[in-house]
């Protein structure tokens, strides 16, 4: 309900403004940096800075900031073997969803808090605005098959990040059961269970 609040908010304010007889123009994509490090750090900021915009705790912003860079290193390896935005986006996705998994129990946090932070810097949202603005901007006479097909790579990506953290948490749960056990094991040993 709030992805459609706000692509119905963007929609209409784009609309109005293009009644109102205000020139609107979209630039050409501007490139991402070509430097990987400047790349991961900007994605371990927005991890991190999402994080504790959701007042998260201090070890949870930490976590979701390495996670944050990881993901978007997974994403720049699978562009960089020839994946396209979808998948490369599930599979940065689907690692930041095993690794909060894994760790979530041992740092005492919500995995989803920490895999939602994570795939922040992933999300599609300038997709959006971008299939938003050609249908809205369309001349006379042109159909909507650029705007909606923008817009349908956007609904792409962000259906892949949800599949990709389902998928993640799906194969961590083996891994997170057995790290419980052990847990338990040595809190018995330690507290002298006589079981042990």
């Amino acid at each position: 309900m709030l992805t459609l609040g706000i692509v119905v908010g963007i929609g209409a304010v784009l609309a109005i403004a293009r009644r109102s007889g205000i020139t609107m123009q979209l630039t050409a994509d501007t490139p991402l940096s070509a430097n990987t490090v400047v790349q991961v750090l900007a994605a371990m900021v927005v991890s991190g800075m999402f994080a504790a915009s959701a007042y998260a705790g201090t070890r949870t912003v930490v976590y979701s900031t390495v996670t944050g860079g990881l993901g978007w290193l997974v994403y720049l390896g699978a562009t960089g073997v020839g994946m396209g935005p979808v998948a490369a986006s599930s599979l940065a996705a689907l690692t930041a969803g095993f690794l909060s998994q894994v760790v979530a129990s041992r740092l005492r946090v919500p995995a989803l808090a920490l895999s939602m932070a994570a795939i922040v810097p992933l999300l599609p949202g300038l997709a959006v605005y971008r299939g938003l603005f050609e249908i809205v901007q369309r001349l006379p006479g042109e159909g909507l098959s650029t705007g909606l097909t923008t817009l349908l790579g956007a609904a792409g990506i962000g259906m892949g990040l949800a599949a990709g953290v389902s998928m993640g948490t799906f194969l961590a749960r083996p891994i997170r059961t057995d790290l419980d056990r052990g847990q338990e094991r040595a809190l018995r040993r330690a507290a002298g269970d006589a079981r042990e």
